[in-house]
């Protein structure tokens, strides 16, 4: 077992003093994955990746008791983490507006030609719609866009063969295409 899975176990247990290490270790990488969150225009504008990088430490660091068995499992953790604190950011500013100008954020990974402007909480929606009819599908969706994995680290995590996530994610962003399509009346 590696040094960093030792640290992290420690850390899930409470361990104060891998969790100085881990954060001065982790910091960097957490601050990279919100930066490319929010470069993919995931969350663009309502907060910058040293905020949201800080705000998901925080919540990782609520958790006392989580086990991560590893690196994949602790920035899967810290991915679902982000797309929490964006999800309440734009949820807080539709209610404050109302509905009006809700957040929208362009989704490269959806179509080739150019990206599909969506609104923050359509995404969300859509993935939950998404997640009842196909949990892996879903999960396979939520690392892509919020944990920057690729296919080849998607099919490690998962236990999947880079086959059967590469045609789990053709079907994914068909259908979010389409269901996110529906929104906009396309």
């Amino acid at each position: 077992m590696d040094s960093l899975s030792v640290l992290l176990q420690a850390f899930g247990r409470g361990d104060r003093a891998a969790e100085e290490v881990l954060a001065a270790r982790l910091h960097g990488e957490l601050r990279l994955l919100a930066q490319g969150q929010l470069r993919d225009g995931l969350g663009r504008g309502s907060i910058e990746p040293t905020g949201l990088a800080h705000e998901a430490w925080l919540k990782l660091r609520a958790r006392e008791g989580l086990a991560f068995g590893d690196r994949r499992a602790f920035f899967s953790f810290a991915a679902k983490a982000m797309r929490s604190i964006l999800v309440d950011r734009a949820r807080a500013a539709a209610s404050l507006r109302r509905g009006g100008d809700r957040l929208r954020v362009g989704v490269h990974e959806l179509r080739a030609d150019e990206p599909l402007e969506v609104d923050l909480l359509d995404l969300e929606e859509a993935l939950g719609r998404l997640a009842a009819l196909d949990p892996e599908s879903a999960e396979l969706v939520e690392l892509r866009f919020y944990g920057g994995l690729s296919h080849p680290e998607i099919a490690e995590h998962t236990g999947m063969s880079l086959r059967q996530v590469e045609r789990r994610w053709r079907f994914a962003r068909a259908w979010l295409h389409s269901a996110l399509g529906e929104r906009d009346g396309r």
